[in-house]
């Protein structure tokens, strides 16, 4: 796949004007980052950067291989970045860890001032045996674009959005 998420093309106008930064966990070719080639772009996951097949040629990218439990650890694959004006994504990756590391990605990158995520996982209701989003519910706007049981994803959306903005959210359907 070489498009990006058609769920995150209908989120991108409610991202902070401030963002100046996309991080993405576990980014594979990088096809969720196209709507961001604008922004500083990191790109974090596991295979060596000489193997990935970008699916645009980004022109300034930084490509951290890690896994994920490691991205915030001071000292192996700490992050280059101002996490307070940065976007955090993840397509399909927080699912695979455990609640307890979950949380600790999710506290590590507040701590470090990040108010914007963009998490697109298996519902928390659909007990997949591939794993779950474990964080909790209430932090997010769930947004369930295409939604199926074959595919029971949903976006777990937490954007720094005024009260107006966040309604809006609530309503919006996919493009």
């Amino acid at each position: 796949m070489s498009s990006p998420n058609q769920g995150l093309i209908s989120l991108k106008p409610f991202i902070p004007e401030y963002v100046d930064t996309v991080l993405e966990i576990g980014c594979g070719n990088g096809r969720n980052l196209i709507p961001f080639k604008d922004k500083k772009l990191i790109a974090c996951d596991l295979a060596p950067e000489e193997d990935v097949n970008w699916a645009h040629p980004f022109e300034d990218i930084i490509y951290v291989r890690s896994l994920v439990q490691e991205v915030l650890v001071e000292g192996s694959a700490d992050i280059p970045i101002n996490m307070s004006s940065a976007l955090v994504i993840s397509f399909g990756i927080m699912m695979y860890l455990t609640k307890e590391e979950q949380e600790q990605f999710y506290q590590g990158c507040l701590a470090r001032g990040c108010k914007n995520f963009i998490f697109r996982e298996h519902d928390t209701d659909s007990n997949r045996s591939d794993g779950v989003f474990l964080l909790e519910r209430h932090n997010f706007i769930e947004k369930k674009f295409n939604y199926s049981m074959r595919d029971p994803s949903t976006t777990y959306v937490s954007l720094d959005l005024d009260q107006t903005q966040k309604d809006q959210l609530r309503n919006l359907t996919a493009i």
